[in-house]
């Protein structure tokens, strides 16, 4: 009978730890997206100015925890490389020729 309240505690104790571990995964995830998102906004905030905003894309592959690289188009047909690093934005106009 003691072999079976162990055997069972066992299994709740796996369950639970296996538990945290994903919650764990699921909460850095929704933080990275959220991350994701405030540099996505101020991206937009920035390059408002020029003029609206068409299509705005990240880099996935390019950018990391440090660096988020990308492009966007405006509405009159003008296209932009960015580079976000810490809290700053460098950009370069792409050239239609």
């Amino acid at each position: 009978m003691r072999n079976k309240k162990r055997n069972l505690l066992s299994r709740f104790s796996l369950v639970g730890v296996g538990g945290v571990i994903i919650l764990g995964a699921i909460l850095k995830k929704q933080r990275e997206e959220k991350r994701q998102e405030k540099i996505k906004q101020a991206i937009r905030d920035y390059f408002s100015r020029f003029d609206n905003i068409s299509v705005l894309y990240v880099n996935a592959f390019e950018s990391d925890k440090e660096r988020t690289t990308g492009g966007l188009v405006l509405e009159d047909g003008q296209t932009f490389q960015f580079v976000y690093q810490n809290g700053e934005i460098s950009y370069e106009e792409e050239k239609n020729d």
